[in-house]
C-alpha cells in the first residue's frame, strides 16, 4: 500500500496543484517515504531503508514534524551503523536525531535515541543501556525495552535480576 500511496503521489504534477493541495502532497509524500524507510529496516533491506529516510527528511518540515525528522534523522544513524557506515557520521546523526526530540519535547523518543546510541556506538557501555532501558521501560511505559534489559543482565551474568524483569 505504502509503494502504491508512493506511485499516486509521483503521479501528480505538483505543478496544477493549488499551493494548500501542494504542500500536503509534499508532506504526504514525505511521510510515505519515511514509512517506506521504516518497512524496509524492519525487512534488513538497510541501504533501501537509508535512500528513503533521506529522500523523507527534505520533505518533512521541520516545524510540524519534529517527531518525524528525529525519528528519520535516528534511523539513519542506525541503518548506516549496520552497514559499516563512517563512525562520526553515524554521531553526526544521533545528534541530529537527539536535538529534534529535544526540540519536540518527547521524553520517550529523545531516551530511546539515546538506547539506540548506546547499543550501536558505545556496545561496551552496558550500564549506560541498562540506566536508559531502565528508564523507557519504568518511567515511560516502553515496554519493549524489557527484552533488551534481561539481555544485558543475562550477558553480565546477573540471572535474578534477569528473572525479575522476564517476568514483567
Amino acid at each position: 500500500y505504502l509503494k502504491q500511496a508512493e506511485e499516486a503521489f509521483l503521479d501528480v504534477d505538483p505543478a496544477e496543484l493549488t499551493p494548500e493541495c501542494r504542500a500536503k502532497r509534499t508532506k504526504l509524500l514525505g511521510l510515505t517515504w519515511f514509512h517506506l524507510g521504516n518497512t524496509s529496516e524492519s525487512e534488513m533491506l538497510y541501504e533501501i531503508a537509508n535512500e528513503y529516510y533521506r529522500k523523507a527528511v527534505p520533505l518533512l518540515s521541520e516545524s510540524e514534524n519534529l517527531t518525524y525528522l528525529a525519528c528519520a534523522y535516528r534511523d539513519i544513524a542506525r541503518t548506516m551503523e549496520l552497514t559499516g557506515g563512517d563512525r562520526d557520521s553515524v554521531l553526526y546523526y544521533f545528534a541530529l536525531a537527539q536535538r529534534y526530540a529535544q526540540e519536540a519535547q518527547s521524553a520517550v523518543l529523545e531516551l530511546d535515541i539515546r538506547a539506540y546510541r548506546y547499543q550501536l556506538c558505545y556496545p561496551d557501555s552496558i550500564a549506560q543501556r541498562l540506566e536508559v532501558c531502565r528508564r523507557l521501560a519504568e518511567e515511560f511505559g516502553a515496554h519493549a525495552r524489557y527484552s533488551e534489559i534481561v539481555e544485558l543482565l543475562l550477558a553480565e551474568s546477573e540471572t535474578d535480576s534477569a528473572a525479575f524483569y522476564l517476568e514483567r
